[in-house]
Order: structure tokens, then C-alpha cells, then sequence
């Protein structure tokens, strides 16, 4: 009975043999294999591309950075000229400040609302205007009258005290003979 058993199960279970191409093939070997190398040159090819456009991709990546970092030296030199802009501003309106309050009361008003270039460049010719004018050394000298150079009465009375004393000497000896 072991041996039925035996014979069933061999006859349930057909040995496995390695599976043969049949012999009326659809396309030829020599297609197939040339298709499976076309097949395998494309995805080659495709895989080329990728790392090509995977390369171009890190060069733009790279090309932005340094489009940032060409960006931020920029934005630094934007920020330095701004400082100095308003350093420059804030100069303007101090000299605008001093030379309105050089002006008499009446007329300052007037020119508080004008921007600062204006100011600096009109208030200086107006304070001249108004200012009042200092003597002239050269005036204050006094007058000489006579031969070869000699003080005159009228002239030492027309001299300040400073005068007198700096030409004392000159004086006595012009006017006393001494």
C-alpha cells in the first residue's frame, strides 16, 4: 500500500523541468536582443540627462547664491549711503537752525519753512545785509595832514583810546615839537 501511495503521489506531482522556449518563436532572437539593447542604451541615455539637469540645477542653485550674496553687499552698501544721507540731512538742518537764528525775529519766520539748501544758500547774503558793519581798521587810522607825514589836532581827535596810545610817541613829536 505504501508503494500505491508512492505511485499517486508521483503521478499528483510532475518533475519540474526547466522551461523551454517553444520552438515557433514570434520575433527572432537576434530582434529581441537588438531591442533589449536599444532598451538599455535609452535608459543609459536617460540617466545621463538626469544627472545632466540634476548638474544644471546646482549651477543655477549656485548662481543664485551668489546673486544673494551680490544682493547683500548691495543692500549693505544701500545701508551705508543711508546713514551717510542722513547724517547729511540732519548737518543741513543744524546749519539751517544756527543761520535762521542769526536773523532778526521779524524775518525768521519766513524762512523756517524753506528746506535747508535754500537757507544755506540765501539766509548768509540777508545776515550780511543786516548785520550791523564793523568799522574798518584801515578807516580808523587817522587822517595825516601836513608835510612829510605829521599828526594834526583833528586827526589825534578822531583816534581811540588804543590809537593814542600805539601813536603817542608820533603824536608829541608832531604836534608838541618834542
Amino acid at each position: 500500500m505504501a508503494t500505491e501511495e508512492k505511485k499517486a503521489d508521483d503521478q499528483q506531482t510532475p518533475p519540474v523541468e526547466p522551461a523551454k522556449e517553444p520552438e515557433n518563436k514570434m520575433f527572432p532572437e537576434d530582434y529581441v536582443r537588438q531591442l533589449r539593447e536599444e532598451a538599455k542604451a535609452r535608459r543609459l541615455e536617460a540617466q545621463k540627462i538626469k544627472e545632466e539637469l540634476e548638474a544644471l540645477k546646482q549651477a543655477e542653485l549656485e548662481e543664485k547664491g551668489k546673486y544673494k550674496e551680490l544682493y547683500e553687499k548691495q543692500m549693505a552698501d544701500y545701508e551705508a549711503v543711508k546713514k551717510k544721507a542722513e547724517e547729511w540731512e540732519q548737518y543741513q538742518e543744524a546749519q539751517k537752525t544756527a543761520l535762521i537764528a542769526k536773523l532778526p525775529e521779524e524775518k525768521r519766520a519766513k524762512y523756517e519753512a524753506l528746506d535747508p539748501k535754500t537757507v544755506l544758500a540765501v539766509v548768509p547774503d540777508i545776515i550780511a545785509q543786516t548785520a550791523p558793519v564793523a568799522p574798518n581798521p584801515d578807516k580808523a587810522k587817522p587822517i595825516i595832514n601836513g608835510p612829510a607825514g605829521k599828526w594834526t589836532e583833528e586827526a589825534v581827535a578822531k583816534l581811540t583810546p588804543e590809537e593814542y596810545e600805539e601813536h603817542k610817541a608820533e603824536i608829541h613829536r608832531d604836534i608838541f615839537g618834542g
